[in-house]
């Protein structure tokens, strides 16, 4: 199955963080009212940005993609 490297579920979050799925949740919410806010166009319920993920909570992409076993996609 594919892994997104764009991305992140509630399911995702919740590995990178090891909050619960409710904080999760909420976590994900207010990275994409962050998103919306900067005029970009929000994921589907329950995902956000990777990259909006990354510059809310301090982390890198390459630390979030390490933490889901994920490797990134050099094309």
């Amino acid at each position: 199955m594919f892994k997104s490297t764009v991305l992140l579920s509630i399911a995702d979050v919740m590995t990178v963080t090891g909050y619960k799925r409710a904080r999760a949740g909420s976590i994900v919410a207010k990275v994409n009212a962050y998103t919306e806010k900067q005029g970009f166009i929000t994921p589907r319920r329950g995902c956000c940005y990777l990259k909006a993920f990354a510059k809310l909570t301090g982390l890198s992409k390459p630390e979030i993609l390490e933490a889901l076993n994920r490797e990134e996609v050099t094309e």
